[in-house]
């Protein structure tokens, strides 16, 4: 039916976009009951955000992250995330994610295991559903990789290495390389209302910085956690990055050198 275009008001415009977004969501979330909601900040003027995100050293969180793939990020591009967070304080744990998820695989043969959740990711209207399994290492586990005193296989747990198989992941373990160190930065900050926003800023080698604020809950609640996003980030007078992708996105393409 023809509509002229002065019916277009901004409202309608809004609705439609929001519409769009929980239809989006709504399909991606077959599988996920819980949602986080993500706006990745703009890092022009990164010490005037911190202050604003109430950067505290003494009530932050700091680790390593590592990427798992090839340099030609072979797993990558089957959907397969493998990552590793060396922590202090033996606060360190190994994942296997797949992303997006295939709504055909037998998940159900893994929600009862420890570590395991499958939950949707979105970013301004486009969600993105993920499965994973997460165990816990210890920091001499990683350390005797990166040492090459044992391989990276030896790292993931029985319950993993049979996920990749039941995937039918192509894995050629003697190509894959640990990506990194990332520095990753991790503290909480409240919005005007007290909800908990996390924040997260990952460095490459002291100089590629990703700043990235996210909100978590029921998948039924995104649209409600997206606006209280956009409000916080308008209270706060923060810039939002024009991209919008992933931390995982930037990450291994400073890696690899590829285009994602």
């Amino acid at each position: 039916m023809y509509m002229p275009m002065k019916a277009f008001t901004l409202k309608s415009i809004i609705a439609l976009v929001v519409s769009i977004s929980a239809l989006t969501l709504a399909s991606a979330n077959s599988l996920a009951e819980q949602v986080e909601v993500k706006i990745a900040l703009s890092v022009k003027n990164l010490r005037q955000s911190l202050q604003a995100l109430e950067f505290d050293k003494d009530e932050a969180e700091f680790r390593e992250i590592y990427f798992v793939d090839s340099m030609n990020l072979d797993l990558y591009k089957q959907n397969l995330l493998l990552r590793i967070r060396h922590g202090y304080d033996d606060n360190s744990d190994i994942t296997v994610k797949v992303r997006p998820a295939d709504s055909k695989f037998a998940w159900v043969d893994y929600k009862d295991q420890s570590g395991f959740k499958c939950e949707a990711d979105q970013s301004n209207s486009k969600a993105v559903t993920s499965c994973s399994l997460k165990k816990d290492i210890t920091s001499e586990n990683i350390e005797d990789v990166l040492t090459e005193k044992e391989s990276i296989k030896s790292l993931f747990k029985k319950s993993q290495k049979q996920l990749l198989e039941d995937l039918e992941a192509q894995i050629s373990w003697s190509k894959l390389e640990l990506l990194g160190p990332i520095k990753s930065t991790s503290w909480d900050v409240e919005n005007a209302d007290g909800d908990e926003i996390s924040v997260e800023i990952w460095k490459i080698k002291g100089e590629e910085s990703f700043l990235e604020i996210s909100m978590k809950g029921k998948t039924s609640e995104a649209a409600a956690l997206q606006k209280k996003l956009q409000q916080f980030v308008k209270d706060r007078k923060l810039s939002v990055d024009s991209h919008q992708r992933s931390k995982t996105e930037f990450a291994l393409k400073k890696f690899s050198g590829k285009k994602i």
